[in-house]
């Protein structure tokens, strides 16, 4: 995970320097919600991160829309 971390922490500083946001998106998502092998997002994993990109980015998605109706 260093690499991850440092190639982050190197993302987040070019996004900065646009005047732009960094969102680790990924430690959103909780470990079961990853496949076999740890690569691809399965069970949850898709609509927890698109329902907290909504929410981050100030629109409301579909599911966050029926899940707290």
């Amino acid at each position: 995970m260093r690499c991850a971390g440092t190639a982050n922490n190197r993302l987040e500083w070019v996004a900065r320097s646009l005047g732009a946001t960094f969102l680790d998106m990924i430690s959103w998502i909780r470990d079961l919600d990853f496949g076999r092998g740890g690569l691809h997002i399965i069970i949850n994993g898709p609509r927890e991160l698109g329902d907290r990109h909504c929410r981050v980015c100030g629109t409301e998605s579909e599911s966050w829309n029926v899940l707290n109706s």
